[in-house]
């Protein structure tokens, strides 16, 4: 199991560029300046018809150690690289 606790930033204005980004899954949660709320999924370079937010991920983050053994679950994602992202997105499973 990957769970644990780490805190990501994400910014809005992605703008119709979501293939560009990692995007994050609120479950339809509003996120409000300043406010944390649960990521309930991460998705890497999604099409901007299958983005389940406008919120891109910022390339900061604080990890739980545990997160390691996501890495080495995580298969070969978007460009036949492994994607920080996906692990993430094991990692909140």
């Amino acid at each position: 199991m990957c769970r644990g606790t780490h805190q990501s930033l994400t910014f809005t204005g992605i703008n119709g560029s979501s293939s560009h980004y990692g995007i994050v899954d609120l479950d339809g949660q509003q996120l409000k300046v300043g406010q944390s709320v649960r990521i309930d999924n991460a998705v890497e370079k999604p099409d901007i018809d299958k983005a389940p937010s406008n919120l891109s991920i910022v390339g900061r983050y604080v990890f739980s150690p545990k997160l390691s053994g996501c890495l080495k679950r995580t298969p070969l994602g978007v460009g036949d690289e492994m994607q920080l992202t996906d692990a993430v997105g094991l990692f909140m499973k």
